[in-house]
This record gives structure tokens, C-alpha cells and sequence, in this order.
């Protein structure tokens, strides 16, 4: 690789980083669904421009981890509208029709307006507000900076870079989880997160027995967030009939 396929992939990384960080703090400043899922998906998009600047670089097995970015940038929508509607298979209705049903993103959009906690009059209790999330989650930002430079002063240009992120998007995603009004939106929390490792694996780590590891440690993450959605978030909407956390201390027989 000579000097300038170097500086290209390290102006990929450093592109990727600072979107995936400024996503992450409009992640958690905002409150309407539809904007955390935007943000979300443009994320992804960041990260698969460098699973494939990885791929050219490097290995073509980034190649089949772009792909499957990819898949999650068309997917993650639906998959919350699967969440949000509540509707159930009817007698004699095909799974086919039963999920283009379920999972119907403009009628989805109606409820995200609905439960905004901005604009619902039934939430009495403010954990932050958006300015105070931002101000946060960049303190948040911070803090992962000065834990890199700590931990790993010795890192190049990109790869502290890269921890800086992977740290970044960790700490903001777990605060979006804890300060979340909706499950949703500390879905929203845990699938940033998600990234952060993403961007470890493919950014930090270079020992390939550590890459493996924490490659099947990411999927097995993928896994359990895909069980979550698919599974166990529709039936807590089903049967609590909303997608607020409050609601889900009593659920309804």
C-alpha cells in the first residue's frame, strides 16, 4: 500500500469517526423517534463506507460486513414499525401479508408523533432536556478522549481515533438507554452501542485471534438485539398497549 492509499483510508476513518460521533450526540439530543432512526441509519451508512474502504485495503471479508450494514440500514425502520404497530395475525392471513402489515413504517410514524414525550401530556416526568442531553453526552465524548489517552497513548493517528469513537459511542449509547422515555428509544440506545463495537473491531483491534473473538462477541450482540426486537419488544407492546417504560411496570392482562 503506498503513501497515498494510506492517506485515503485514514481520511475514510477519520470522516466515518466524526459522523458516527456527532450521529450519536443527535441521537441522544433528540426526542422524536423518526430523527433517532434517521440519525441511526446514517450512522450505519458511515460505517459501511469504511467496511468497504477496509475491504479494499485490507481483507474482502469487510466486504460481507458491509453488506450486512447495509441490510440493517433498510431493515432497522420496519423492524421498528414491527414494534410499534400491534396489530396480530388474523385466522387464514399468510405470514408474507401479516408482516408487510405489521411492519408498515407510515403507519408506525403516527404513533412515534403520538408517544413524543414533548408532546404528550401523560408524561409528568422529565429525566433531562435535549440541550441538557447534548451537553452530556459531549462531556460523555470528553471523557472517552481523555480515557483513551490514558489507556492508549501510543496509538497512531487512526486507531486512537477510532478508540476515541468506539469509547464515545458506548458511553452516549448507554446514556441514551438510561435517560430513554420510551423503549424504543433505549432500543435506539442499545443499537449505537452496538456500533461502538463495530467500530473497535474494525478500527482498534489487530490481533487476529482478538478480532475473532470479538468478531463473534459483536454478532452474538447482533443476536441478542435481534431477539429483543423480533421477539420479546412486541410482545411487551402487545400487551402493555404502549411503548412507554412507565407503562411497562404494570402490564395489562
Amino acid at each position: 500500500m503506498d503513501l497515498k492509499e494510506l492517506f485515503s483510508i485514514m481520511t475514510v476513518t477519520n470522516i466515518v469517526v466524526i459522523c458516527a460521533v456527532l450521529t450519536a450526540l443527535y441521537n441522544a439530543f433528540t426526542r422524536n423517534l423518526q430523527n433517532k432512526i434517521n440519525s441511526y441509519r446514517l450512522q450505519i451508512l458511515a460505517l459501511t463506507l469504511l467496511a468497504i474502504a477496509k475491504a479494499i485495503s485490507t481483507s474482502p471479508w469487510f466486504v460481507l460486513i458491509s453488506l450486512i450494514l447495509l441490510a440493517q440500514f433498510f431493515v432497522i425502520a420496519p423492524l421498528v414499525a414491527y414494534v410499534t404497530n400491534i396489530e396480530q395475525r388474523q385466522p387464514g392471513q399468510s405470514i408474507f401479508s401479516f408482516l408487510v402489515v405489521r411492519s408498515d413504517i407510515v403507519k408506525a410514524r403516527y404513533s412515534w408523533l403520538e408517544y413524543n414525550p414533548e408532546n404528550n401530556p401523560k408524561v409528568t416526568i422529565v429525566r433531562s432536556s435535549p440541550l441538557t442531553s447534548l451537553i452530556i453526552s459531549s462531556v460523555l465524548v470528553i471523557i472517552a478522549y481523555i480515557v483513551a489517552s490514558q489507556v492508549a497513548p501510543q496509538f497512531a493517528e487512526e486507531k486512537f481515533n477510532g478508540l476515541v469513537a468506539s469509547l464515545a459511542l458506548l458511553l452516549v449509547g448507554l446514556y441514551i438507554m438510561i435517560t430513554a422515555y420510551d423503549i424504543l428509544s433505549l432500543m435506539m440506545g442499545l443499537l449505537v452501542m452496538e456500533n461502538g463495537l463495530f467500530l473497535a473491531v474494525v478500527i482498534v483491534i489487530i490481533d487476529p485471534l482478538l478480532l475473532s473473538a470479538f468478531i463473534l462477541s459483536m454478532f452474538a450482540w447482533y443476536t441478542l438485539t435481534l431477539i429483543i426486537l423480533i421477539i420479546f419488544l412486541p410482545r411487551l407492546r402487545h400487551f402493555s398497549r404502549s411503548i412507554y417504560i412507565e407503562d411497562q411496570k404494570v402490564l395489562k392482562e
